[in-house]
């Protein structure tokens, strides 16, 4: 019997092919903060976002190391695994499952490969391999199958923080960073300096309108200022 050779390495991606993934990447990051509300995310959105994602950077990927005369079609269950596992990355919702996500995700890349020109086009998608199947399909229907038996981890949620440490979490970094005070904070925002204040202390519930202000003068989306 044959002995079963590794794979050689994964080698990194061209600057091209990198700079494309960096691409799709910072189009998903604030496309998904967008989704994250209050008190909820917006899941429908947010795997719209994420699916297309994920098909995006695999296709990138794929396409480049297709292009190497040493490709090796076994890359191609860690291409897929780590295409997931970056886009679950992008996310820092605690209202987002990540563990039913990874499945639809794992699914959307195993009917992707399906349909792309290296196997067949298959309507219906099994994740049990087939003797026709390509060592690619094979790879990424191990991953899919592994993702419905949960043998990837959900990532924890971040332990809970009480609405003033909430706040300062989001706020003191940035205020910090542009080299501000609370005062100059406020100004940016034309609100009273108590209510920038009250509201980094946890003392008050804002308006929307005014976390809109407030938001906008630290230049991020109202959905990542917590109430």
């Amino acid at each position: 019997m044959p002995k079963t050779t590794s794979p050689p390495p994964i080698p990194p991606l061209s600057l091209e092919a990198l700079k494309a993934v960096q691409k799709m990447e910072a189009y998903a990051r604030p496309a998904l903060l967008e989704c994250d509300g209050a008190y909820c995310f917006n899941r429908e959105k947010g795997m719209r976002i994420l699916r297309t994602c994920v098909i995006e950077v695999f296709d990138c990927q794929i396409d480049y190391f297709k292009t190497l005369s040493f490709y090796d079609p076994r890359w191609g269950e860690v291409i897929v695994k780590s295409t997931i596992d970056s886009a679950l990355g992008l996310m820092s919702s605690t209202f987002f499952d990540y563990t039913s996500a990874r499945k639809e995700l794992s699914d959307t890349l195993s009917a992707h490969i399906s349909q792309r020109g290296d196997v067949g086009t298959q309507p219906q998608v099994s994740n049990a391999a087939s003797a026709s199947d390509s060592p690619l399909m094979v790879m990424a229907k191990t991953a899919a199958r592994r993702a419905q038996q949960q043998v990837f981890a959900p990532v924890p949620p971040a332990p809970k923080l009480n609405t003033k440490d909430q706040r300062r979490e989001v706020v003191d970094s940035i205020l910090t960073e542009k080299g501000w005070s609370i005062l100059d904070w406020a100004n940016e925002a034309e609100v009273a300096h108590a209510t920038a204040m009250d509201y980094l202390q946890g003392k008050t519930r804002p308006y929307r309108s005014t976390l809109l202000k407030l938001a906008k003068a630290l230049g991020i989306p109202v959905a990542k200022l917590p109430r």
